[in-house]
């Protein structure tokens, strides 16, 4: 694997390099190759490491130097797998499983190494480091803790063994429900059963039908074919067809059949999880697991949903009255769940006159005016190199410079969709970790993946306001690898508290609803967006963060559900009553229940993390992205200048030596604000 190096040396005197594959001449296998020899190298440098003296160059530097060449080329094959999906990468991706697994469990149950991270902690040598230095030290040393390695060996290999099952069953979860959602086809055969879609989803649709050898146009229950249907079909038996094949796959009733069932998956799963954390003494795995995020304690974040729930509760019972007398009215049947995003649609442009997919915007535009919004609030110059050679002809690459003209990092951007590129739809992920050596700095490389629609019927294809949302978020997630001043791999952006994870991304995301920007975004020539569209987006935005899938709603109804499954002793159909519970509690009408419903898939994602899930953490980074927001509206401006350096200076440089919580006191003046800023933004208050 060759590698494209630039170097660079600024103004004030810092050299900096930004390395990156030359993905056309990449052999998968022989990097994996390169990883199994790495791996014996590790063991190697670990048991000499375990067998002398410990210095902190021996403990932190050399080590750091072998993981970090492991993890540039694991990456790699992750990122093939998800952008060249394929038998042959999944089977290389399913053997790297394997040597991560290994490794790991090397290191975790590594008598020597711990025996060595805890006799330096004692030694005057650790007590001289830098403060930095002395965090990396505790982290590491903190990680064996992590790992149960102060337990007794008979219970280690206990939660060896729970580790190997968990891992199996969520592989099997993850498995079963995307097998039962592709396989949960409804077919079109009239195309006026087409009415109202997008032509970008009737391609979609015509082509599944193609793949499949079938006539007329096909829908699948996943996300791509489902957002559509939902949304925007006027024949409502196919919404509800679509939505109904996705409520139920993945149970004994879905696409597929009883072999795809998850109930009993989950069930298992949440009962070793429990197990799991009963072997460190904790009552539940959620207090287990919250004990090592920013919240602390399921006591504590029990108390941040009970704050916020009333006034969410509030407003959504009001809208969701409001659809439903709409719906009567114009459609002349009650509100159901195939119903929520269509009539929603319907009812904000009856209201307004305009919804959010009126308004179109080009992706050079976007990304112009995006490019100067993040140079305004952070100093940051973002440059496009031409130089690419990635994986596909539509990845992009851009250099990042700060306000010094330093060079500080660099990211790819795969903007479209397109056959065999898989997993998440959006995300980012770091390549290359930032990381100080021999007096230079190696800047992180970062991929921001999305997944917009490229070309309908030979056009360009213009972008909504969601996919405006979507790209802000990203790019906020790049920003916080690139703006960190981490010289270790253990003080990187990746160490941050996993609750603390969305506080940039949902930072920068405010201001894809900032009504300047989004007429700046849509004004490509001499076209400009009418002034009753900019008002009608600027006034929907409380009813989407209501109601919208995306919205507080939502997000407090995984919350609450994520939390009750971790917080009690699993039991044999506990899933559907949790999630009967909560529905109840938050007001949601009994229209809402599918009778037939045995199983809510929806929720996959709680079996894929627990507690760490992009559950309740959503909501607890927008109580604090939503009041650093509110530091600039307070100012009149839509940027402060003041307040962004400050946040840059006290949150994403400071985090490399200071927890999320030590930051964010820093950047409130001492004090962690409430929730009040969240549900202001959100117009609940």
């Amino acid at each position: 694997m060759e590698l494209i190096r630039k170097i660079h040396r600024s103004k004030m005197g810092v050299v900096s390099t930004l390395e990156r594959p030359d993905w056309t001449t990449i052999d998968s296998e022989r990097v994996l190759r390169r990883i199994e020899r790495l791996d014996h190298l590790y063991v190697a440098r670990v048991e000499k490491v375990a067998g002398e003296k410990p210095t902190f160059k021996s403990l932190v530097v050399v080590l750091e130097d072998l993981e970090d060449r492991i993890s540039t080329q694991e990456e790699v094959i992750e990122i093939l797998n998800s952008e060249r999906h394929g038998t042959g990468i999944q089977e290389l991706q399913a053997r790297l499983e394997l040597l991560r697994l290994k490794r790991n469990t090397f290191v975790a149950t590594h008598e020597g190494l711990h025996r060595a991270h805890r006799s330096f902690g004692r030694t005057r040598a650790y007590k001289k480091l830098e403060k930095e230095e002395r965090v990396a030290c505790d982290l590491r040393l903190g990680s064996f803790r992590t790992s149960g390695f102060h337990l007794q060996s008979r219970v280690r290999k206990r939660l060896e063994r729970y580790e190997g099952e968990i891992a199996t069953l969520v592989k099997r979860f993850s498995e079963n429900l995307e097998v039962s959602l592709r396989e949960s086809v409804t077919h079109v055969e009239k195309e006026e059963q087409l009415s109202g879609l997008a032509p970008a989803a009737v391609v979609l649709m015509k082509e599944e039908a193609s793949r499949r050898g079938m006539t007329g146009w096909v829908a699948l229950a996943t996300s791509e074919f489902r957002n559509y249907v939902l949304s925007q079909a006027n024949h409502r038996p196919l919404r509800e067809a679509v939505y109904r094949a996705y409520a139920v796959a993945a149970s004994d009733i879905g696409a597929g059949g009883p072999q795809y069932d998850n109930r009993p998956v989950l069930e298992r799963i949440l009962l070793l999880r429990h197990r799991y954390a009963r072997c460190f003494g904790k009552k539940s795995y959620a207090d287990w697991h919250l004990e090592s995020l920013m919240v602390g304690s399921v006591k504590n974040l029990r108390a941040f949903l009970a704050g916020i729930a009333r006034p969410i509760k509030r407003n959504l019972k009001k809208d969701l009255r409001d659809l439903d007398n709409f719906c009567k009215v114009k459609f002349r049947h009650e509100l159901r769940p195939w119903d929520l995003w269509y009539v929603t649609e319907k009812y904000l442009k009856d209201k307004y006159g305009h919804t959010a997919r009126d308004a179109q915007f080009t992706l050079a535009q976007s990304l112009k005016v995006l490019f100067r919004v993040v140079r305004q609030l952070f100093g940051c110059r973002i440059v496009e190199s031409h130089d690419v050679r990635a994986w596909d002809p539509s990845v992009r690459f851009f250099e990042v410079f700060d306000h010094t003209g330093e060079l500080i990092g660099g990211f790819y951007l795969d903007p479209f969709e397109r056959p065999g590129k898989t997993g998440q739809v959006c995300y980012s992920r770091e390549i290359v970790a930032r990381l100080r050596k021999r007096g230079t700095i190696r800047c992180p490389l970062v991929l921001v993946n999305l997944g917009f629609a490229n070309r309908i019927c030979g056009k360009e294809a213009r972008l909504n306001h969601e996919d405006i949302v979507l790209l802000f978020h990203e790019v906020g997630h790049m920003l916080e690898s690139l703006l960190g001043k981490a010289n270790y791999l253990a003080t990187g952006s990746s160490m941050v508290e996993g609750d603390m994870l969305e506080f940039p991304s949902l930072f920068l995301q405010n201001w894809a609803w900032d009504v300047e920007v989004v007429e700046e975004m849509a004004h490509v020539g001499r076209r400009r967006v009418p002034f009753r569209l900019l008002l009608a987006l600027h006034r929907q935005r409380s009813f989407q963060e209501s109601v919208g899938p995306w919205g507080l709603a939502s997000y407090l109804q995984e919350a609450i559900v994520d939390l009750e499954l971790h917080s009690v002793v699993p039991t044999k159909g506990c899933v559907g009553r949790v999630m009967s519970q909560v529905n109840r509690d938050l007001g949601f009408p009994t229209s809402f229940y599918l009778e037939e419903r045995k199983f809510p898939n929806n929720m996959a994602l709680y079996c894929d993390a627990g507690c760490e899930s992009t559950v309740f953490t959503y909501l607890w980074a927008w109580r604090f992205a939503a009041a650093a927001r509110m530091m600039h509206v307070a100012s009149g401006r839509s940027v402060d200048p003041r307040k962004s350096r400050r946040l840059r200076r006290e949150y994403f440089e400071a985090s490399s030596t200071r927890t999320a919580k030590e930051s964010l006191q820093a950047l409130f003046g001492g004090r962690l604000p409430s929730s009040r800023a969240m549900l202001e933004l959100g117009r609940m208050i």
